[in-house]
């Protein structure tokens, strides 16, 4: 007898999903995907946001980049502090009077060096003064310093100067680099004999040549450099402190050339240009043996003074 075996199949239930919990899924997945997208869309447009405002900030730090100073008139602990400040914001703070700029040993298609701002509290004689002066560089209070770093950018210089300088044209509304410029040299084509042997006088010296102006040792070579034409105007400055000698006196007088006394150069400085010399009389005395300025070696050579 065949057994017959009864197969039975079953279906496994197909549990259909609530249509309402579906939707939830779907909709958190959805706002998931568009807060990571929205992430990325604001991280990516505050990038360049951020970079400009880093930029601006750099920009304000470094607003005396490239910029030369010189301090003077300040206490050690005040020019230490100035300092830093003007290092922090891109500044160079040096401590020596530049070289003197020699147009003749330089190529004249070379651009002329940037002067560097003298900063300081008051009118002063110091020398890195007096040197602003001569070559017409600015000359500012420290306030235009502070002022600077407080608004962020390079204030303009004309309600800060010292003094009143012989600006050339230049607009002083709006600060512009001012470079070596031999026409506006406070002592240009002036040929100067110093009488004197004190410190003051040969620091004097080196400012004259800053300031244009070619000094002579004796009298016999600043005669021959008015007669070469090498200079347009010659002048004895005598140190208030030494007595010029009855010789060299005469000589001068014979030569037409003036004598005036230190002050005279430092006016000058203050003034941005020559004023008018400062000559004293002097006395007649009896008439010396005519003196002739001699050319050759082989020549009677005049003393030292002159």
């Amino acid at each position: 007898v065949t057994t017959l075996k009864r197969v039975h199949f079953y279906e496994n239930e197909t549990i259909m999903p609530d249509n309402k919990k579906l939707r939830k899924v779907q909709t958190a997945s959805k706002t998931c995907y568009s807060t990571r997208a929205s992430k990325r869309s604001s991280g990516s447009s505050a990038h360049p946001e951020y970079r400009a405002k880093q930029m601006d900030r750099e920009k304000k730090r470094l607003i005396f980049q490239t910029m030369e100073f010189l301090l003077t008139g300040f206490s050690p602990q005040k020019e230490k502090e100035i300092e830093c400040l003007v290092r922090k914001y891109g500044g160079i703070v040096i401590s020596q009077l530049p070289f003197i700029y020699l147009k003749g040993k330089r190529s004249s298609r070379s651009k002329s060096p940037v002067l560097p701002v003298v900063l300081c509290l008051k009118k002063t004689q110091s020398f890195k003064f007096l040197y602003g002066c001569a070559v017409n560089a600015y000359v500012l209070k420290v306030n235009w310093l502070i002022d600077s770093i407080a608004a962020g950018f390079v204030l303009p210089p004309k309600e800060y100067m010292i003094l009143p300088i012989n600006n050339g044209g230049r607009d002083d509304q709006v600060y512009t680099a001012i470079n070596y410029n031999i026409h506006s040299l406070v002592f240009n084509k002036l040929g100067i004999m110093l009488h004197g042997k004190t410190k003051y006088v040969t620091n004097i010296a080196t400012i004259i040549k800053h300031g244009g102006g070619q000094v002579f040792k004796t009298l016999q070579r600043l005669v021959q450099a008015l007669e070469a034409g090498r200079i347009s105007k010659g002048v004895v400055v005598a140190d208030e402190g030494s007595c010029a000698s009855r010789h060299l006196k005469h000589c001068t007088l014979e030569q037409n050339i003036p004598m005036t006394p230190v002050s005279w150069i430092i006016k000058s400085l203050y003034a941005g240009q020559l004023i008018p010399l400062e000559t004293k009389k002097i006395p007649r005395y009896p008439p010396l043996p005519a003196i002739k300025l001699q050319r050759r070696q082989d020549s009677v050579e005049l003393s030292q003074e002159i």
